[in-house]
């Protein structure tokens, strides 16, 4: 039997340089889930490392990295992770 994924609308950005200088750019949902990451119990748990330039963020799997490049998702539940750009771009398209 073949299975065919559900079409889900996402919000996503893709992490720049520009964004990553200056969080003012960064979308406002994952500005509110950055401040607000030590009350979160489940999801987004995030944090900048300024030293390796790294976005680290804690999913129900594990701890996830997402560099300058990747996109960051938030899925219809609020759940969001990082997923590099030659994914992206093969598994999601403008809505």
């Amino acid at each position: 039997m073949k299975y065919r994924k559900k079409p889900v609308v996402v919000e996503a950005f893709r992490l720049t340089k520009e964004n990553w200088d200056v969080p003012e750019l960064l979308p406002e949902w994952m500005r509110e889930a950055l401040n607000n990451h030590h009350n979160s119990d489940e999801g987004l748990r995030a944090w900048f490392s300024l030293y390796k330039s790294t976005l680290f963020i804690e999913t129900l799997e594990g701890t996830h990295e997402a560099s300058v490049g990747d996109w960051i998702i938030r899925e219809a539940d609020g759940r969001i992770h990082p997923c590099k750009h030659s994914i992206f771009v093969k598994t999601y398209e403008p809505v």
